[in-house]
Formats: structure tokens, C-alpha cells, sequence
């Protein structure tokens, strides 16, 4: 068995899949070849900042959600 978040139907490019806010409590799995997912800061309607995770490509129902496989376990995946 697998434990893991997955898609629950077909997901389009660029969709905001959790926020820091309604994050289930799960890990997501890392992926070096082919991860779908990715961590970003985005702002709210008043200028705070908060963490996302954004579909980076189209997912398929049924697929698991993956980060960018990182070395750095601190790496947030944000770009400077």
C-alpha cells in the first residue's frame, strides 16, 4: 500500500490545490522526474502573503501529488 494525496478527477495547469489555511494534514511525495505540483507564495486581497500548492501541469484523476524531489530538506521551492 501507498499512502499519498491524489487527484480525485482530471486537474487543469495552475490550479490552486491547497492553501497554508486548508492544508489537509498529509505529506506529499517527491518526484525528480515528472512532479506536478509546486509550492508558491501568493497574496490575498489586503497584501498578505501565503503559501499554495499549484497543480504544475494537468493531472490526471487518480494521480498521486508530487513536489520537486529537493537535496535541501529547508528548500521551499520558491524562487528567490
Amino acid at each position: 500500500n501507498l499512502d499519498g494525496t491524489y487527484a480525485a478527477e482530471d486537474i487543469e495547469s495552475d490550479t490552486v490545490l491547497f492553501t497554508e489555511h486548508g492544508m489537509p494534514d498529509c505529506e506529499l511525495h517527491r518526484s525528480k522526474d515528472d512532479p506536478n505540483c509546486r509550492l508558491v507564495e501568493l497574496e490575498d486581497e489586503s497584501g498578505d502573503s501565503y503559501m499554495a500548492i499549484v497543480s504544475s501541469r494537468v493531472i490526471k484523476a487518480g494521480e498521486f501529488f508530487t513536489l520537486e524531489d529537493s537535496d535541501d530538506e529547508d528548500d521551499s521551492g520558491l524562487d528567490p
